[in-house]
């Protein structure tokens, strides 16, 4: 069966999240991802010490960091010490750059930068005897191609619906192939954003900051993955995406968000709703992963919380969904 990560948004006060990270490695989820961030959340080397000296099972890292911001022997070192810590556990989650970049008013990094820093992680990690697995998160064609060729984890498998999921796994062992690896050797790791609470309007509420991050993406970065289908809603989309701050990176309750409708959340949020709608949406993405899982492929789905309801979100999920799964 596919598997489930969870993927903080660590800006909270540490104690919940402690208390949900202890959690998911209870349930069996088998990655805790953090964000990297500049200036927006706290800082995920600190959390990942935390979370590595109170949970046992699960794997610790960021998803993703970027080698513009930290240089990679500095990342290196710091994936090292959780290594060290977490008895084994640490694995690295890497791209361009995105949000912490932008903030510093920063380029993303290109693929010669990338290409230097993946071969000195790699060269620091077998220095040290230490298996961490470097999963590194697909964009544009160029890096994309490069993590076809290079990564032990793909990020950035899509799966809003059963058929978004599946032409993206098509496309990714695809890729995979041409680059002459097996998809099944490869772990494929979908995000998916989960806002649940009793109250459909609260959780539409903190779904909002995703569904902008979204748009952006789509509209800035790949306009041509944009569904035809879906055209009504494209003037909606730009304007969130024209309004968008990298200083409320993936929040909910600010401004550009509140731009976001309710029919933008309901076709690109995601399981959002009460806990009985969530698992209604998430039920058909679990058996299209099943199938794919069927194939031999590691699939992964990344479980983020969004909005002020992070935590009850990740209780809800635990509780009210991942019982009615299997």
């Amino acid at each position: 069966m596919p598997k489930f990560d969870i993927y903080m948004y660590q800006d909270p006060r540490t104690p919940p999240w402690l208390e949900l990270a202890k959690a998911a490695d209870q349930h069996g989820f088998k990655h805790l991802w953090m964000i990297d961030s500049t200036d927006v959340y706290p800082d995920y080397y600190v959390h990942s010490g935390i979370y590595a000296v109170n949970t046992s099972h699960i794997r610790i890292g960021p998803s993703v960091t970027n080698p513009r911001t930290r240089h990679p022997r500095v990342t290196a070192n710091a994936m090292l010490t959780i290594y060290e810590v977490s008895g084994g556990r640490a694995i690295l989650g890497v791209g361009s750059g995105d949000h912490a970049v932008k903030t510093l008013g920063q380029r993303r990094a290109n693929l010669s930068e990338m290409k230097e820093a993946v071969q000195v992680w790699r060269e620091k990690f077998r220095e040290k005897g230490a298996d961490i697995p470097i999963y590194i998160a697909i964009g544009g064609p160029l890096m994309t191609a490069f993590a076809f060729r290079e990564a032990d984890g793909i990020i950035g498998l899509r799966g809003n619906t059963p058929e978004t999921l599946w032409s993206s796994y098509q496309r990714i062992a695809a890729g995979l192939k041409e680059a002459g690896r097996d998809v099944k050797k490869v772990t494929l790791v979908a995000g998916m954003s989960a806002a649940i609470a009793y109250d459909r309007r609260v959780a539409y509420d903190d779904a909002r900051g995703v569904v902008a991050r979204g748009m952006l993406r789509m509209i800035k970065d790949l306009p041509q993955e944009w569904p035809q289908g879906l055209n009504h809603l494209r003037a909606d989309a730009e304007k969130v995406a024209e309004a968008y701050n990298y200083m409320d990176h993936l929040k909910s309750h600010v401004p550009h968000s509140q731009l976001v409708s309710d029919a933008l959340v309901e076709e690109f949020g995601g399981p959002a709703g009460t806990p009985a709608e969530v698992l209604a949406k998430l039920k058909p993405l679990w058996e299209e992963g099943k199938r794919i899982e069927a194939e031999g492929v590691d699939l992964h789905f990344n479980v983020s919380a969004p909005g002020k309801g992070k935590k009850r979100s990740i209780e809800l999920f635990m509780l009210e969904i991942l019982p009615h799964l299997n």
